[in-house]
């Protein structure tokens, strides 16, 4: 048992560390991850000698994810049963409409791109694989917020800081309507929609979305054809209704 929450613990530090590209010291992963901070020197210590993590600013001491960890990643985007299923679906909807499409993993309060597919005739610039947004700063995000059960909910919205009624109103529609889309008077030139994959445990383990700039195209078919593919997805990953 002491193992396993020694293994829960460097989980817990390098998912902290995985959020700061630029770099963390090692007083802010502590005041982050509420462990102490000898347990927070030895966990990075290890994952330094591993080359889990490396030093951004030997200086500073700011610690950022190491090559270990890419290839790591790389071993699981090419293994991933998530990706291999989107990955087609994605790239024949892309180039259909000429979008950029992605697919997401939640990792605790971030969405985290692990595919990404741009049209050629796609004018518009999303983010790259590896890069994670707050859950309350995009669409994919929503979608995670959105079908997190109560208490996780909760937690999530005290942990991100959101008071705000209206938001959470938002996620309940979100939830309630199967799909998320930003295509307001705040973003001037672009439109985002994103939906929820589930897997074989009826959990939600993923979000596609789509991102274009405004045009005179019916967005309500495009959001209809994504959820189609989130349902084909699904199925495949085991998903029953």
């Amino acid at each position: 048992m002491a193992s396993n929450n020694s293994v829960l613990k460097a989980f817990k530090v390098l998912e902290v560390i995985s959020q700061y590209p630029d770099g963390i010291n090692l007083s802010s992963i502590v005041k982050e991850t509420g462990l102490p901070k000898s347990t927070v020197f030895d966990i990075c210590n290890a994952l330094y000698q591993v080359d889990a993590i490396y030093f951004k600013d030997k200086t500073a001491k700011t610690y950022v994810i190491g090559s270990k960890m890419y290839v790591m990643g790389q071993i699981y985007t090419k293994n991933s049963n998530f990706i291999n299923a989107s990955a087609p679906f994605l790239k024949e909807f892309a180039d259909k409409y000429n979008l950029s499409t992605s697919a997401a993993k939640r990792l605790h309060n971030t969405s985290v791109n692990v595919f990404k597919y741009q049209s050629n005739a796609s004018k518009v610039i999303t983010s790259d694989v590896g890069d994670q947004v707050k859950l309350d700063k995009s669409v994919s995000g929503k979608v995670f917020l959105a079908y997190l059960n109560k208490d996780r909910l909760n937690e999530a919205y005290k942990e991100l800081k959101i008071t705000d009624e209206s938001f959470e109103m938002e996620i309940k529609t979100i939830r309630e309507q199967g799909y998320a889309l930003n295509n307001d008077e705040a973003s001037e030139y672009i439109y985002s929609i994103a939906v929820p994959v589930f897997n074989f445990e009826n959990k939600n383990i993923g979000v596609l979305s789509a991102t274009s700039i405004k045009n005179n195209l019916d967005v309500k078919v495009q959001i209809d054809e994504l959820k189609n593919i989130a349902n084909k997805v699904s199925k495949i990953l085991g998903y029953q209704k």
